[in-house]
């Protein structure tokens, strides 16, 4: 049986979205096309990018981190909310949770504030690069917009480590629901022998 046959046999679980125990690959093989676009037109871009997507195993029987996994899990967000992906996250998160200088898109005033950024070049040995990482802010995220398409501050980032850790606000993660997550093992080995 082919790895495609499975996966349109067996439906991918939101939690196995959430948990990165999908399938999918780590991102489209598109040559990097769907990597860049504006934040409003992130689902189209992944829509257009899921046909280059391959589903690497059977869903649920292995870890493998998936990037394109959280662009489908945040357009299932989008749709069960009745509202954009990015409206969602700024209503029912950042607002909430006092995140004031964390955005989808640059402000002015972020942009002054902004670190720059630097990959490292594996193709020109010990090489920092610094174009990839400023052609982003130019481009977009495209189809990246679920998978860490934020600007934030180490401030902000502090208060959603709060949420994460069981402090609240309830209003943006109740207790039930709090309770249900971690109630679900994630793995952080191919095996799912042991998790995180």
């Amino acid at each position: 049986m082919t790895v495609a046959a499975v996966w349109l046999g067996e439906p991918i679980t939101l939690v196995q979205l959430a948990t990165m125990t999908s399938g999918l690959a780590r991102d489209p093989a598109d040559q990097r096309k769907s990597q860049q676009g504006p934040v409003d037109s992130w689902m189209q871009t992944l829509f257009s990018a899921l046909p280059a997507t391959e589903a690497l195993s059977e869903p649920g029987v292995t870890y493998r981190y998936s990037n394109v996994g959280y662009g489908v899990l945040g357009a299932a967000v989008s749709r069960a909310a009745k509202e954009s992906f990015v409206e969602y996250v700024r209503a029912k998160i950042l607002r909430p949770l006092g995140m004031t200088s964390t955005d989808f898109v640059l402000s002015q005033a972020m942009r002054t504030r902004l670190a720059t950024g630097v990959d490292y070049d594996v193709l020109v040995k010990d090489t920092l690069n610094y174009e990839d990482a400023a052609e982003d802010h130019r481009t977009g995220p495209g189809r990246g917009v679920p998978s860490g398409a934020l600007y934030s501050t180490v401030g902000d980032l502090a208060r959603l480590v709060s949420l994460e850790l069981g402090f609240g606000p309830h209003s943006v993660l109740s207790a039930g629901a709090f309770a249900m997550r971690n109630a679900v093992p994630v793995a952080a080995h191919p095996s799912l022998y042991w998790g995180y």
